[in-house]
């Protein structure tokens, strides 16, 4: 990941700014084949941008109703694509990939979950696009995949780094690579 990092680095403190910026997408899914799913999202959402970085995989208790162990990750990616326009990517993916959410409960089961996690350096208040993820700091399941892939994320309305949180207790399952987006699995 190191190589993410000097390359975000670089591209923030060029001398001719140009309007890409790191985003971190948070990936999850407790049914079907995850490990082809989760595959198949991080090969769409590598076409939105330039991908820098797949976290580990996670699995973690499911928030909400009794249902499977959901598996987690992350993807970084440079992009200059809005946050309105992420989301609506990342909602014509999750539909790609057999995700109705009409008829789901709320925290319910999930072929695929995409979530706009935190873009560097920006905040949105708009209710289609809340960056940073409004429950984002709650979360292991999705501040322990960013913090792998942006370990300098910062919550761009305090400026406070973005610390651990402890609950749902995690496994990391499997390890990522960024090239072609894939995970390899521990077990």
């Amino acid at each position: 990941m190191h190589d993410a990092i000097s390359l975000h680095r670089q591209a923030t403190n060029s001398a001719t700014k140009n309007t890409q910026r790191l985003v971190v997408l948070g990936l999850g899914t407790n049914l079907g084949n995850r490990l082809a799913l989760l595959t198949s999202a991080g090969e769409q959402i590598a076409a939105l941008g330039v991908a820098q970085g797949a976290a580990s995989l996670w699995e973690s208790d499911a928030v909400g109703p009794p249902q499977d162990r959901y598996w987690n990750t992350a993807l970084a990616l440079l992009s200059e694509l809005s946050a309105g326009d992420l989301v609506g990517a990342i909602l014509a993916i999750e539909k790609r990939l057999g995700r109705d959410r009409k008829s789901g409960e709320r925290w319910g089961p999930r072929t695929i979950d995409i979530d706009l996690l935190w873009i560097d350096g920006e905040h949105s208040a708009a209710a289609h696009a809340l960056v940073p993820h409004p429950r984002l700091h709650e979360r292991s399941f999705a501040l322990t995949p960013l913090l792998e892939v942006a370990p300098f994320a910062v919550d761009p309305r305090t400026g406070q780094a973005f610390l651990p949180a402890p609950d749902p207790p995690l496994t990391r399952i499997g390890f990522g690579y960024t090239t072609p987006i894939r995970w390899g699995l521990s077990r």
